[in-house]
């Protein structure tokens, strides 16, 4: 057994050194996400994170143990080369994942979990975002990782797995406390005020700092991504703040009521309407929502030309989320994308059928492969007649690592638009603020920084979107037609807004067109995605019960606020309140205004998650 107890010893060493290593590779990768921080710090995650680390270490361990009980009972000389095979199988797919998840924190600010696991059902797409440097730069880190402790392994460890005595029941006796230790390290422990053994870990058990990058650098990542995995129905199956009857007592206030007193803003009573989903676009890049200047010359001119939601936000942080909160008028939830439920898809309801039952020509176009994140179903199932995508266009159009730059999608849409008849229903969603940022064009402004090529994305389509409405003005279906230009999430790109913040989902929402009775107006009241809807259709003059979630924002009896969520977190925005709530760690990122807004922003969740599984 002495032998036994000294591979056991070497083998979890030499994991936990492993996942330290790993965590100071996260750290040195996203110093720039550290501000504020100092080495006290830094050795804090490392020694709370020993949790995670202690339990992903022990879930290593199970099989190799299972194994050596056997072979208390049988003789079996492979297990040397069974144990070099297991742990560089291990070794690889594990450094994999934390080489991803360095590399995608800087963009998402959240770690690798199961979600960000579905865009590989698309692999091109989830690849079409990095450049070729940044990928054999990325492939050379996991290499060297990989490399590293591989050779520790198998210059350190492996030989403390040869010559193992087997065929010994007296060896039974000596995974009595292996086994105890492994249950502990697998389970989290022993807390003493009640006495109980072997509490479950749970993501927040690492939580130890009011800045969110602390926290997750203390995450172990493997342990995160099988967390996420085997506990899918779990984190799914809602939140649950208050009493039912006090949370819905509170939801009430939240309802939107849509009195019918409100503005009409359109000439028309049937006119077409275009919907421009613009890719990633930020109102920290749009100056006439106090962003940067010059990124976006021309939907700055064109603001004085139509009618500017100055505070509206999105929904969630992802393309797919973003979508369905649009055209659904359904909030995001915190983990779950309801686009990757086929079954509660069908029961949403959907813009495109809306139009289309009243017997618009409707169609949805996109530069990118239509498979990725759902939307092929999602827009099929939702009612669109038509759907066009980068397989629709000449191979010699597909310049973009994601497809089609957004100037020939718009001129094909420009073309199309001319001979579809009247009325129509037509949306475009772009592509080329999307990772990497290629444009097809000299950048505008000079620099090699991620921001700045963001930047020269930005400005790329918003020269395109320029050019598309001074083309749609000479078209004959322009006096007759709305048009709707509104982002489908925010970024952390310009200034690293970190993950939780209100600016990193504060977006445009713009319209304008010759069937719009107002110019150079600006709404100020807060909204969010899922309000597009309502207001739309109210403006039409048709009934919108169905959007349960959506208000008329131009409603001035509708309740004046902004939801969001983000992984294991929700937010909360109106003109008084900035509240921001992780979920994880049951703490406030921001916290500033009403009171009342945490009880208002929990019971919506709550509400929210209910109907979520009721679908």
């Amino acid at each position: 057994m002495n032998k036994k107890r000294n591979l056991y010893l070497k083998y979890s060493l030499f994991w936990i050194v492993f996942f330290l290593a790993s965590r100071a590779f996260f750290f040195l990768f996203n110093i720039r996400e550290a501000k504020g921080l100092g080495i006290w710090d830094f050795l804090s995650a490392m020694v709370v994170g020993l949790k995670l680390d202690l339990s992903m270490t022990a879930y290593v361990l199970l099989v190799p143990t299972i194994i050596l009980l056997g072979m208390c009972f049988f003789k079996w000389k492979g297990f040397t080369r069974f144990l070099s095979g297991y742990t560089l199988f291990a070794l690889f797919i594990f450094s994999l994942a934390i080489v991803a998840d360095m590399k995608l924190y800087g963009y998402w600010g959240a770690k690798l979990d199961r979600q960000a696991l579905v865009f590989l059902e698309t692999p091109t797409e989830a690849m079409a975002s990095l450049k070729i440097g940044e990928l054999l730069y990325l492939i050379g880190l996991w290499l060297v990782m990989f490399g590293l402790f591989s050779y520790s392994f198998l210059t350190l460890v492996r030989q403390s797995s040869r010559n193992l005595r087997t065929g010994e029941l007296r060896s039974l006796v000596g995974f009595v406390p292996v086994g105890l230790a492994l249950f502990l390290a697998l389970r989290g422990g022993i807390t003493l005020r009640p006495l109980q053994l072997g509490i479950p870990l749970k993501i927040g058990a690492v939580y130890f700092h009011k800045n969110i990058f602390a926290n997750h650098s203390a995450i172990n990542v493997p342990w995160n991504v099988m967390y996420t995995l085997t506990h899918r129905k779990q984190l799914n199956m809602g939140y649950s703040f208050f009493p039912k009857e006090k949370a819905s007592r509170t939801y009430e206030q939240l309802i939107p009521r849509n009195s019918g007193g409100f503005p009409k803003v359109l000439k028309t009573e049937k006119p077409n309407v275009i919907f421009i989903v613009l890719e990633s676009f930020t109102a920290k890049a749009i100056e006439v929502l106090g962003g940067e200047e010059d990124v976006t010359p021309n939907l700055n001119k064109l603001a004085k030309e139509g009618m500017l939601f100055r505070n509206f936000y999105a929904s969630g942080d992802r393309s797919d989320r973003g979508m369905v909160a649009l055209f659904s008028g359904y909030p995001v939830m915190p983990l779950a994308s309801v686009i990757r439920y086929p079954s509660k898809v069908q029961k949403l309801p959907n813009l495109f059928r809306e139009f289309s039952n009243r017997n618009y020509q409707t169609a949805f176009y996109y530069g990118g492969d239509i498979n990725f994140a759902n939307f092929q179903s999602y827009f099929l199932m939702g009612g669109a007649d038509k759907i066009v995508e980068k397989n629709d266009f000449p191979l010699e159009q597909h310049t973009s690592k994601w497809g089609v730059a957004d100037d020939d999608v718009l001129q094909r849409f420009q073309q199309d638009l001319g001979q579809v008849k009247q009325p129509f229903f037509y949306s475009l969603f772009t592509l080329s603020s999307h990772e990497p940022f290629y444009i097809p064009i000299a950048p505008h402004f000079e620099g090699n920084e991620i921001d700045t090529k963001f930047k020269n994305s930005v400005y790329y389509t918003d020269q395109c979107i320029g050019h598309f409405i001074a083309e749609a003005k000479q078209q004959p279906w322009w006096d007759n037609t709305l048009i709707v230009m509104v982002a489908d999430h925010g970024v952390r790109l310009i200034n690293k807004t970190p993950v939780y913040s209100p600016e990193k989902y504060h977006i445009p929402m713009l319209w304008l067109g010759g069937a719009l009775a107002v110019k150079d107006t600006v709404v100020d009241r807060y909204a969010s995605q899922v309000d597009l809807a309502s207001t739309l259709m109210s403006q039409l003059g048709w009934e919108d019960s169905s959007f349960v979630y959506s208000k008329n924002i131009l409603d001035a009896s509708n309740p004046d606020f902004s939801f969001f969520t983000y992984n294991h977190g929700y937010g909360w925005v109106n003109d008084s309140t900035r509240l921001s709530f992780d979920l994880n760690s049951k703490s406030y990122q921001e916290d500033l205004g009403q009171e009342q807004a945490d009880t208002l922003g929990a019971s919506f969740l709550q509400m929210l998650s209910e109907d979520f599984q009721a679908k």
